[in-house]
């Protein structure tokens, strides 16, 4: 879609996406009249491919609770609300960067159900403001893929877990109390980051836990770790307690 929604002129009808394919929109529809209806996805993919995409900063746009739905940043940065639920198209998330370049969300995103983040091989998926809701929430970024968090806290109620080959990077400072399950990949705490709380740490073959923050207290308090396989990797020079 490279034409605005209304041509341009203001709207604020919803707007729903159905059927198993991608609608790509690459017009802006944030511009003089910001479009400033609802967007839904309940099936197949919205590709972003403009920064002005979803219209106005105060929108929600929500990716349904089906699994096969997913909003898909496609090397943009979007100040939009959204709204996540279930796994994406192929567990690939219910939002994921695309395109093999680096996309930005600076808003909050809430998580309306239990629900995967993803990113596909060579795409970067930066996430620095705040997630809402007390789902869990699942990581899966694809070989050669970076997903970097940089937010406020994610204190769900439920274990953060990593699938996917790429790197998990966390930035955040008290990024989570709750328990960690790393499958594959490489989950890095960097920076200034560290992990809040005593929560479990469990690691499993094929995966590799990097801690390079510098800062004081990087690994929690007293978290325990599990290690059936896998790599844990320590520079920085900062203490562990375990």
């Amino acid at each position: 879609v490279s034409t605005a929604f209304n041509n341009g002129a203001a709207s604020a009808n919803a707007f729903t996406k159905t059927g198993n394919g991608i609608l790509e929109i690459t017009a802006n529809n944030n511009g003089g009249t910001p479009y400033t209806g609802a967007i839904t996805v309940n099936a197949g993919a919205i590709r972003v491919s403009n920064a002005g995409a979803l219209g106005a900063a105060a929108n929600n746009t929500i990716v349904a609770n089906f699994s096969g739905a997913a909003l898909q940043l496609n090397g943009v940065t979007v100040t939009e609300l959204i709204t996540i639920n279930n796994q994406g198209i192929g567990y690939g998330g219910a939002l994921q960067a695309v395109g093999g370049v680096a996309s930005t969300v600076n808003a909050v995103i809430t998580l309306g159900s239990a629900t995967v983040i993803g990113a596909d091989a060579g795409s970067t998926l930066n996430i620095n403001n705040a997630f809402s809701g007390g789902s869990q929430l699942t990581f899966n970024p694809a070989a050669g893929a970076n997903i970097n968090i940089d937010t406020t806290a994610m204190n769900a109620p439920n274990p953060i877990v990593k699938y996917g080959a790429g790197t998990l990077t966390i930035n955040t400072v008290g990024a989570t109390t709750q328990p960690i399950n790393l499958y594959a990949g490489t989950l890095v705490i960097s920076g200034s980051g560290t992990l809040g709380g005593a929560g479990l740490i469990t690691q499993y073959a094929g995966s590799a836990f990097n801690l390079t923050s510098t800062a004081s207290g990087r690994f929690g308090t007293n978290r325990a770790l599990t290690m059936n396989g896998g790599a844990l990797n320590m520079s920085g020079a900062a203490d562990e307690n375990t």
